[in-house]
């Protein structure tokens, strides 16, 4: 990754505006983006309170997911370890079959994003750099002021770009108004991998509403270990 500069957020005060608890109705939501399009929040998936992404997540550390990073490579649009034998001779048992969990996990959202994007036409996969971007077929600008809409997909973490007029109607929607935009905005892509818990996408939301006063576009940078301790969100 290039160097960005990062804004990180204050965990506590954002956790504690942001629980799930204040945006019960998050999962029915339903918002008017931007571009006019009515998206259904629910699209997003909303699981456990949990601070993980995936249930074999809960022990993942930054020290592991660098270790095991080398071994990792997007084939055919799945994510594959080149060098089992290698990487088990590196970890732990546990932590391999973690990995093989997240893995599987992606590889299976991957999978049906690709059903999708043929059946509905609503946005386009492309590969680069090991990640499998996904970008919407129609309804965004091309200015580059407005920047662009999309989701990097990492076996590791996602970066959710949003453009200046998703990010205004998340500044406008503000405490929970907010929330729900930006669920619509990661929704229209096709959801995240795993279920992200809802103070997640809380805490990114208040992340903006904190931090920036008009619309602007952002990228939220989300691993898929502790994501609301490690999420960044920084100018695209």
């Amino acid at each position: 990754m290039s160097k960005k500069k990062f804004k990180k957020y204050s965990s506590i005060g954002l956790v504690a505006l942001f629980t799930v608890a204040s945006f019960p109705g998050l999962s029915n939501a339903s918002s008017i983006n931007g571009f006019g399009e009515n998206v259904s929040a629910n699209t997003v998936a909303i699981g456990s309170h949990s601070d993980s992404v995936f249930n074999g997540t809960a022990n993942l550390s930054e020290e592991l997911v660098n270790k095991v990073d080398p071994f990792i490579n997007l084939v055919d649009g799945e994510y594959i370890i080149s060098n089992k034998e290698e990487l088990q001779a590196k970890i732990t048992s546990t932590e391999f079959k973690q990995i093989n969990e997240v893995l599987n996990e992606v590889n299976s959202h991957l999978k049906q994003l690709k059903i999708e994007s043929e059946k509905y036409n609503k946005y386009t996969l492309q590969t680069k750099d090991n990640a499998v971007i996904v970008t919407p077929n129609k309804g965004i600008t091309t200015a580059s002021k407005e920047g662009r809409r999309g989701i990097e997909i990492h076996w590791n973490h996602v970066e959710i770009y949003l453009t200046k007029t998703d990010v205004g109607a998340i500044l406008k929607g503000g405490a929970s108004g907010g929330t729900a935009a930006l669920g619509a905005a990661i929704g229209s892509l096709g959801q995240l991998p795993g279920a992200i818990a809802g103070a997640a996408i809380g805490a990114a939301a208040g992340t903006i509403v904190n931090e920036y006063v008009k619309g602007v576009p952002l990228v939220i940078y989300m691993p898929y270990w502790k994501p609301i301790d490690n999420m960044k969100v920084y100018r695209q």
